[in-house]
């Protein structure tokens, strides 16, 4: 069966104008969406505002620098630590020993306090170190090296916080250390730390 000419160009034309329209119609859309996305935001203003973005971001608040001279330092930081840590209520009491070692300040002046688990099967019952602080002499000052070594990461944290304040001469203990009270004269956390007794040598004239 023949199919008339011209009816054979009619149908080919109407598949060319279809074809074409809908060429057409994608084109159409396509342009309306980069449109809308040119309207929501740009690169440019994809590069600006995530620079605003991080020069926005609140820095921590640096740690103040101790107070005093090395020895000084030294003093205070395990004076508060056998006081508010090893108290008669410390939380550290009968689970941890205190252990420091101070050089005089004509070998150099540098101390390290450590605190070590106790593990009472052993003769020397010193266990594992748990957390350590360690002060280097800097000119007339002295830096500050904190480190949790078995700690919780919390616990290390108010750990931290409590060396750092005794340390810029702040004697206190904090109600958010590690301590379950406070000594046998029965003060309270967030008093101040009693000053160490004076010794024999002390009095002497």
């Amino acid at each position: 069966m023949r199919i008339a000419g011209p009816l054979i160009v009619q149908m080919f034309l109407v598949c060319c104008i279809a074809i074409a329209a809908s060429v057409l119609g994608a084109c159409s859309a396509s342009q309306n969406m980069l449109k809308a996305g040119s309207a929501l935001t740009s690169p440019g203003d994809l590069v600006t505002n995530g620079v605003e973005a991080i020069a926005n971001i609140p820095l921590p608040a640096a740690d103040a620098d101790p107070v005093g001279a090395p020895i000084e330092i030294y003093t205070r930081v395990a004076h508060g630590a056998q006081l508010c840590w090893f108290g008669a209520h410390g939380a550290l009491k009968g689970s941890h020993i205190f252990h420091a070692d101070a050089e005089p300040a004509a070998k150099g002046g540098r101390s390290e306090i450590v605190i070590h688990e106790k593990d009472a099967s052993m003769p020397n019952p010193r266990g594992n170190r748990a957390f350590r602080v360690q002060i280097t002499p800097s000119g007339d000052n002295a830096t500050l090296d904190i480190e949790n070594i078995r700690f919780p990461i919390e616990t290390g944290r108010q750990m931290t916080a409590d060396v750092r304040r005794w340390a810029r001469n702040d004697l206190t203990c904090s109600a958010a250390g590690p301590v379950k009270g406070w000594d046998a004269q029965g003060a309270t956390p967030g008093a101040p730390v009693p000053p160490k007794p004076a010794t024999k040598a002390e009095h002497r004239t």
